[in-house]
């Protein structure tokens, strides 16, 4: 025993040492972004004339902020791969890139920003899979398996076989895709309905999974911070999480695009540099005309500055921006707008320099691609370059710097249409040439092969400057220069091969893009929800204020009621804390509200755990053994207790994960983990701090003068009530079951679809005003309530929410706009209005709502027959898992009653959601718990006495338990109160449902679970 003890102290020692670990990738990264945020400041200070102030205060707030985000950026840029302790076996891991990756991220109702869920049209791939056949068999399938998709489980191909096969059952799909020359020899004539599923399947999963990379292209240039992009393949949905956007409509936009393939014949830097040149001489005159001299950002001194010896970076000041606008010489040769920040294709080699090779003339630092794009889009500096070029970015960054190339693009100035699209390709695939090196071979069609041939003989045969040079041809993917392969021979049958690949899985997804780039797999918005930083920054403060609050409280109690145990009961809850925080960062899990309610009520199953074994050794003193014996002794016989308790709440915890969606899952997650470190502090961990307080003779106690004997020695007889308890019981669930039927719930917007918002006014408004202003506008009275302070409201409506519109979006937030705009003070602008006044909203279409409410009722379910399964296994008797489940059955419809019959008056939100359901699922895993800790007390007195009366056996047990049971819902009961009161109001119905659930839980535990028991065991005894 004293070698596991060993054991356990030893990997607690290591567990704490990883744990530091992991936590430092967040100290570094918020060290240098204090330090950007400092750098930034301190510019945004020196751009800011002191007599602008004042006007136009607005747009100066604007410019500033613009100016502020710029600079802030651009240092983390510079300093993004730049090893942050210069120590070899740590150079790797401390850089800024690598620490806010494994960074502890904030959810969005904690950082703002904008969620959405995105589902692929499948009907739409299927189409264009089968060239958009006009077989009508074909296309009412189609049709009937999307309408299918919302009543029944299953794929979208199975649901479209099954429904072809009920319009014709003797129809081949053969006869439509074996014609089709991608096909061909894949499917033929005689293939059955199954085969030709089969090998769709394998084009459904490409275009899904394409499709999925170019949304997360699209999201890493856009240049969000920790984006959360995460692909559900078995419905078609990519989730997107963006902390910190603020500009949504540029987001939809960006994320609505059809990706598009293109090839395209490239000019060789050497033509196109001069041009270049040119154009950096006129912006420097135009420049001089206009009496500005450009701001030079000097990238090379920043990266100087970064490695000068600094541990994280550059020193203060080293990002420098030249604002001045009076007495400088414009006309100055040292003056490079352009070379400023592009830096051109150019070899030096010893004292001289060359011209580099291929089609990408120049490099730029992504921070300055924008800058760029600005010089080189004006319309004199345009018509220096020939007609037929074309300036891309590239895809991917240059090695593991943040520089992206700047390709020359040669098209047809009759067109701009590419020479040759995604359209022809038949198949991609990744292989590996003669050198083991990953490479793409692609085929064509004939008319792309054709085309092919053409394109690249003319590529072998490529002239500049009067010599023979064989030219690069650019892949091109939404205006990104994926590659850019030098042709060394001319193509014929429609075959080619794609070298100069980085790695594999460069080529594996370059082969899906080529592949499915001929599937326009349209998209759609079927979530979305956008949180403002300011309902951020109150959430981040609310969760925390409620966290540190019910951390105090907790521990003052413990340690009040038990005395020094309660220390080591703190000590060992404190090493829970950081082990499950360590451990959610390590998973790249997000902090949320429900996330911490989560941690909070770990908080709870962990005192829990502590107070049984306190108790348990209470009642060994009792019976007058020393202490150390009375410990060991205590720790034994509460094993069984802790483990079946906190293994049932697991139950839930897996249901959650399995079958919640969003804040389900993530509550349910944080849940499990915590309840594994709650079981490896409170039962290994302060066994072992016994030890060592025995060790060093240190003195215990388990309690005072005043605790030591609280409900001790009870007497209650329990069973002679449960005639009248079972009356109670019914009336309250009668009374619960007729107002869920006849008054109803108020639905949250994700179980009924539609739109959300929270709307910020100048002034305390009444709700019937905003509902009779917004009634015409929105075409019906929209539900709205106050949301925390009387100046703030939710407002839900379903207007428009089956619309495809491209704008419906901006149309919903204009008709909100103009029916509230006259109960302002002062009237904010329409923009003013969506960015400062809209303080979050929500999106939810139908088809999605349905499928929360499906997962909830499945999590339910699932949860009350694990738990079923779980006791019956464990207590081998089939009463006790009936009396458990009586027990669980009863707690959430008293809970579900509660929030029908109070919904209109309490002055707080008290929707249905899928945070209540959560908090219902956590109660189902406290109740059994609670219950389950009564039974294995009665299993344990049924044994020590079997011929005694079975009530008797009952009573006594739940005698025995009772301080350990008002011991637990106490704690447990702080922890929600705090949540109540200053856990804010996202999570204040969350929190009012396990005060409730709580009361009736604790209640059931005594007077329902145990009775039923006791009736249904005397039942079989009679029989």
């Amino acid at each position: 025993m004293q070698n596991l003890r060993g054991v356990i102290k030893a990997f607690t020692y290591i567990l704490i040492v990883v744990c530091l670990l992991q936590l430092s990738f967040t100290f570094v990264a918020r060290y240098v972004e204090g330090k950007a945020d400092d750098i930034a400041s301190l510019q945004v200070n020196r751009t800011a004339p002191a007599d602008l102030k004042g006007l136009a205060l607005l747009n100066w707030k604007d410019s500033v902020d613009r100016i502020y985000k710029e600079v802030r950026r651009n240092y983390l840029d510079s300093v993004a791969n730049n090893a942050l302790i210069d120590v070899w076996a740590l150079r790797d891991f401390y850089t800024y890139k690598f620490c806010r990756e494994h960074a502890l991220s904030l959810g969005l109702d904690l950082k703002g920003g904008m969620s959405l869920t995105m589902e692929i049209e499948e009907d739409d791939v299927l189409r264009k899979l089968s060239y958009n056949s006009k077989s009508e068999i074909f296309n009412k399938a189609i049709e009937n398996a999307k309408k299918a998709q919302s009543t029944q489980q299953g794929d979208f191909l199975t649901l479209f076989k099954q429904e072809f096969e009920k319009l014709s059952p003797n129809a081949k799909l053969a006869a439509i895709f074996a014609p089709i020359e991608v096909y061909q020899g894949k499917i033929n004539i005689n293939s059955t309905n199954d085969e030709v599923v089969t090998v769709l399947r394998k084009d459904f999963d490409a275009a899904i999974q394409n499709t999925f990379q170019v949304l997360k292209t699209r999201i890493d240039q856009f240049g969000v911070a920790s984006p959360n992009i995460s692909l559900q393949a078995n419905t078609g949905r990519i989730i997107l999480e963006l902390p910190g956007v603020d500009d949504p409509a540029r987001v939809r936009k960006l994320l609505q695009q059809t990706a598009q393939l293109e090839f395209w014949d490239t000019y060789e830097t050497e033509e196109i540099l001069n041009y270049l040149g040119d154009a950096n001489t006129a912006l420097r005159d135009l420049q001089a005309k206009e009496g500005k001299k450009t701001a030079t950002t000097t990238d090379t001194a920043a990266a100087t500055a970064s490695t000068a010896g600094d541990l994280f970076g550059l020193e203060e000041g080293a990002v420098k921006t030249d604002t001045s606008t009076s007495g400088a010489d414009t006309s100055d040769v040292n003056v490079n707008p352009l070379w400023d920040v592009l830096y051109p294709n150019v070899i030096t080699e010893g004292q001289s320099q060359k011209t580099g090779d291929g089609p990408m003339v120049g490099r730029a630092f992504g921070k300055d691609t924008a800058k760029v794009n600005r010089l080189l889009g004006r319309q004199e500096i345009k018509a220096l370059f020939p007609r037929d070029l074309k300036l891309l970015w590239g895809a991917h960054s240059l090695g593991n710097s943040n520089v992206y190339g700047l390709y020359a693009i040669k098209q047809n100035p009759a067109t701009p249409e590419a020479p040759l699209t995604g359209e022809v390709i038949n198949d991609a695939y990744q292989s590996f040439d003669q050198f083991g090196i990953p490479e793409v071979d692609i085929t064509m069609n004939a008319l792309g092969a054709a085309k092919w041939e053409k394109m690249t003989e003319a590529a072998v045969n490529g002239n500049v400057n009067g010599r023979s040079v064989k030219k690069c041809i650019a892949i091109v993917l939404d205006n990104r220069v994926f590659s850019a392969p030098r042709v060394q021979q001319k193509i014929s049958g429609g075959r080619s091969q794609i070298t100069g690949i980085d790695n594999l899985e460069e080529a594996i997804d370059l082969a899906n893009i080529l592949k499915s780039g001929k599937l326009e797999a349209r998209t759609q918005v079927i979530e979305e929800q956008i949180i403002g930083p300011s309902l951020g920054a109150e959430s981040i403060k609310a969760g925390l204020t409620s966290l540190a609050i019910g951390f105090i409280l907790v521990f003052l109690f413990m340690v009040a009621y038990y005395s020094k145990s309660g220390i080591i009961a703190d000590l060992a809850m404190l090493l829970n804390l950081f082990l499950l925080i360590s451990i959610l960062v390590s998973l790249g899990a997000a902090f949320t509200l429900p996330a911490m309610a989560g941690i909070l009520l770990t908080l709870a199953m962990a005192v829990d755990a502590n107070v049984i074994i306190n108790e348990r050794v209470r009642e060994e003193i009792t019976r007058g053994k020393g202490l150390r014996l009375a410990v060991e002794e205590g720790y034994q016989h509460s094993y069984s207790a802790i483990i079946d308790g906190q293994l049932t709440t697991m139950v839930v915890a897996i249901v959650l994960m399995v079958f919640g969606l969003g804040p389900i899952a993530g509550f349910g997650r944080v849940l499990f983990w915590g309840i594994l470190t709650s079981l490896f502090t409170a039962v290994l961990v302060s066994r072992v701090l016994f030890d060592s307080a025995f060790n060093r003779n240190f003195s215990m106690a388990f309690g005072n003068k005043y605790t030591m004997n609280v409900l001790k020695g009870t007497k209650i007889d329990f069973m002679s009530k449960r005639k009248t308890t079972y009356i109670i019981s019914a009336v309250v669930i009668t009374l619960s079951l007729a107002s869920i039927i006849f008054y109803g719930f108020d639905f949250g917007v994700d179980f009924k679809g539609g739109r959300s918002y929270v709307v910020q006014f100048d002034k305390d408004v009444k709700v019937g005003d905003v509902s009779a202003a917004l009634t015409e506008s929105l075409s019906g009275a929209p539900q709205v309530k106050t949301y925390g302070s009387n100046s703030q409201v939710s407002i839900t409506t379903a207007y428009l929410i089956d619309s495809q519109e491209k704008n419906v979006d901006s149309i919903v937030e204009s008709k909100i706009y103009n029916g509230v705009k006259g109960l302002y003070d002062e009237q904010p602008s329409f923009e003013d209005f969506r960015v400062r006044n809209v303080k979050s909203s929500i999106k939810i279409e139908a088809s999605i709502a349905d499928d929360i409410r499906r997962s909830a009722l499945w999590a339910v379910f699932f949860g009350i027959a694990g738990v079923f399964i779980y006791i019956f296994i464990r207590f081998r008797r089939w009463q006790f898992a009936t009396a458990s489940i009586v027990a669980l059955i009863h707690d959430p419809i008293i809970v579900l009653g509660v929030f029908s019959a109070l919904r209109h008056v309490l002055p707080f939100s008290l929707e249905i959601d899928q945070n209540i359901v959560a908090a219902v699922l956590t109660l189902i895993g406290y109740s059994v718990n609670d219950t389950v800790v009564v039974f294995d007390r009665i299993r344990e007195t049924i044994n020590l006495h079997p011929t005694r009366n079975l009530e008797q056996n009952v009573n006594d047990s739940i005698n025995q338990t009772l301080s350990r049971t008002i011991m637990t819902v106490m704690t447990v009961l702080i922890v929600s109160l705090v949540l109540f009161l200053f856990g804010g109001t996202a999570i204040r119905g969350f929190s009012f449902a396990l005060i409730i659930g709580l009361l009736v839980g604790t209640y059931s535990s005594i007077f329902v679970a145990s009775p039923v028991m006791v009736d249904l065991m005397n039942r079989k005894k009679q029989a």
